[in-house]
């Protein structure tokens, strides 16, 4: 007995013991999906609001029109922004340090809007959802003004913006439904150059959608609090060891879209496999490489992990609540694998090759 288990003790020691364990591999029971999967296109892109120094908002909706255009023809009834929505920001400011500050970085001030309509940010969320599932509001001035209120005050502000610019021009004005302050935040934010301001809501005027879908998410920020002192200093010795091909490979891309204006093949460069393996092995997975005690790449590899996990879990549901047939989720290039790899298990969705989407 004594040498039986002496043999049991030394197997499950021994090498062969220590091979990965085989998983189900669960996109097997896809075929079983008795509705059609939603069609999804994740768009990396440039964060746009970076392009400030060469290009303003109107030469930069002129580039965009050939983008549109072929976004429009696929005519997604679902657009998702890289944005956080009102209801998160609720929660990361209730637990701010927690989540180390993140609401003051990516969350906007909603008090103007809440002191005006008289809702608070839970408040304004719970009659926007109502509005929305009741199927929007009524095709009139009055009601989409006052919507754009109540999404100005429950934090939705591309929503809003949405809103207000499926009104007639003359009716962009403050009344009853708006204060002057809110309506010159809806005319600030329709002028700015990031994507969601620029791609998302003006593509979602177009097809006469309600809304745009925030599913952004900085709870993993939490990540970063046993390193907060040394986290940046670290990152950027990280970020600048080894190769940094990367950065030199966008730099020139952007150069070329400054000369030729050229989105979609800036794009399609942007979203191919050797851009995105470049980045992530100029990126995280440099984090990954990091062995010093204090685990600062490890805690940022895992925070990405994390962010897009949760981002992607905000993506089905928003596909799902829709009930999406296509589905367009705009987001910085660097996220790309990631949502491509997440989604790519979910029953529900089936991938849009993003480069023969953007193809001549």
């Amino acid at each position: 007995m004594k040498l039986f288990a002496f043999a049991a003790t030394a197997l499950l020691a021994s090498p062969a013991a220590a091979q990965e364990p085989e998983i189900l591999d669960l996109r097997q029971y896809d075929e079983r999906l008795a509705v059609e999967p939603t069609q999804l296109l994740s768009l990396g892109t440039a964060h746009l609001s970076g392009w400030s120094e060469f290009v303003d908002r109107p030469q930069l909706d002129a580039a965009l029109d050939p983008l549109l255009d072929r976004l429009e023809a696929w005519a997604p009834d679902t657009i998702m922004i890289e944005n956080i929505s009102g209801a998160n920001c609720d929660h990361l400011e209730r637990y701010g340090v927690f989540y180390a500050g993140a609401a003051d970085t990516y969350c906007r001030d909603v008090g103007d809007a809440g002191e005006f309509t008289g809702l608070s940010r839970v408040e304004a969320n719970i009659a926007m959802l109502e509005t929305l599932m009741k199927g929007g509001p009524e095709d009139t001035p009055q009601a989409r003004r006052a919507l754009a209120a109540t999404m100005l005050a429950a934090g939705e502000h591309y929503s809003a913006l949405v809103q207000w610019l499926r009104l007639p021009e003359a009716e962009r004005a403050a009344g009853e439904e708006l204060s002057e302050a809110m309506v010159g935040r809806l005319d600030k934010l329709s002028t700015s150059l990031n994507e969601s301001a620029s791609i998302a809501v003006p593509l979602a005027v177009r097809l006469g959608h309600e809304r745009v879908w925030p599913v952004d998410d900085h709870s993993a920020d939490q990540l970063y609090l046993r390193n907060a002192e040394i986290f940046g200093k670290r990152m950027r010795e990280i970020w600048s060891s080894g190769d940094t091909s990367a950065r030199e490979k966008y730099m020139a891309l952007t150069e070329k879209v400054k000369a030729d204006r050229d989105i979609v093949s800036f794009l399609r460069e942007m979203n191919s496999l050797e851009a995105q393996d470049m980045t992530i092995n100029n990126d995280f997975a440099k984090g990954l490489a990091d062995d010093q005690p204090e685990g600062v790449g490890q805690d940022y590899a895992n925070w990405w992990q994390v962010r897009n996990m949760r981002m992607v879990a905000n993506i089905v549901a928003a596909a799902a609540m829709n009930r999406s047939q296509r589905s367009l989720a705009i987001v910085g290039a660097s996220h790309k694998a990631y949502y491509d790899n997440y989604l790519d298990t979910m029953h529900h969705i089936e991938l849009v090759d993003t480069v023969d989407f953007l193809a001549p």
